[in-house]
């Protein structure tokens, strides 16, 4: 039995020795994990290469938890300015402290040519075509580039008649006159002339202001609040004083239609009161209803100003 079992044993050690010395790789029985390092150490890691694809945008890498994804600032982007389009030219001051104003293209004034207030007719112009005009008994036509007199424009449509006192209508396309046209070349025409106006204007008030001094509301002008008092005909014997020393020019006391109630308002933190009057304006289309507006404060004129686009009237 002895004998056996050192006989058993040494075949044991030699299979275990040719198992783990002499057996191929991946054939190993006992020793196993040695195929798996054999096959590692043969063939290497391999590394799979992904299909390339155009125009593809790489997966956004994943935020660990707890974090917050930051983007990357996006690329300031500097719009250049057209060729075609001239830098718009900032007003200079003039050097006794006037600013020239600034004037809207005609197309915003007539609404992109839908609307002419009425107090810019009537007004001369010439048919651009032949046209019909209704009269009470019957019609009569008149041919292009006959001077009409143009009544009205509203709706892109001109209402003409042949004179001022004639009964006969027509009401035609704006392209059926030189009225555009007309309006264009009277714009143009007022804006140096509104200019110089407003120039002299300026002057005419800083000359008054230096002249006067300290301006004094007239006895009885504030009541015991400090509010405005009004005349009978509704008129303000503060403002009048205002205008009458031409703290304002552009307003007169023959061009102003109605006076507004004194309305509590608050200027630089301090209680006054700001007066609504409404007036005619001279302008391109004619003299028209303007809304200023005279702030009042500690019983002296502070200025006054459109609504609207709060600028100072001259």
């Amino acid at each position: 039995m002895k004998a056996l079992f050192f006989t058993l044993l040494i075949f044991a050690a030699a299979f275990l020795g040719y198992d783990y010395f002499m057996a191929p790789p991946g054939t190993k029985v006992v020793f196993k994990s040695l195929n798996i390092a054999a096959k590692k150490h043969d063939d290497g890691p391999v590394f799979k290469s992904a299909p390339v694809e155009d125009n593809v945008t790489a997966p956004a890498k994943e935020t660990p938890a707890g974090t917050t994804a930051s983007s990357p600032p996006p690329a300031a982007v500097t719009s250049a300015p057209s060729p075609d389009t001239p830098p718009m030219a900032k007003p200079k001051v003039e050097a006794n402290g006037f600013m020239p104003p600034t004037y809207d293209p005609i197309e915003k004034l007539t609404t992109n040519w839908t609307k002419v207030p009425s107090s810019a007719f009537p007004r001369p112009v010439h048919l651009a075509q032949d046209v019909q005009f209704k009269m009470g008994a019957g019609t009569s036509k008149m041919a292009a580039g006959a001077p009409v007199v143009a009544l009205a424009f509203d709706n892109s449509a001109v209402t003409v008649a042949p004179t001022e006192q004639s009964p006969a209508r027509a009401t035609v396309p704006l392209e059926a006159t030189d009225l555009k046209s007309n309006l264009v070349a009277a714009y143009e025409d007022w804006k140096p002339k509104r200019t110089a106006y407003l120039r002299e204007l300026y002057a005419k008030k800083q000359a008054a202001l230096k002249a006067q001094g300290v301006f004094v509301a007239p006895t009885g002008s504030l009541d015991a609040t400090g509010m405005p008092t009004r005349n009978p005909d509704g008129s303000y014997p503060l403002l009048l004083a205002s205008i009458a020393s031409e703290q304002v020019t552009e307003i007169t006391k023959t061009n102003i239609h109605s006076w507004g109630p004194p309305n509590p308002t608050k200027v630089d933190g301090r209680d006054g009161w700001s007066i609504k009057v409404n007036y005619d304006a001279k302008t391109i289309f004619g003299p028209m209803p303007v809304d200023a507006q005279a702030v009042v404060v500690s019983g002296k004129v502070k200025g006054w100003y459109y609504i609207g686009s709060g600028e100072e009237v001259p």
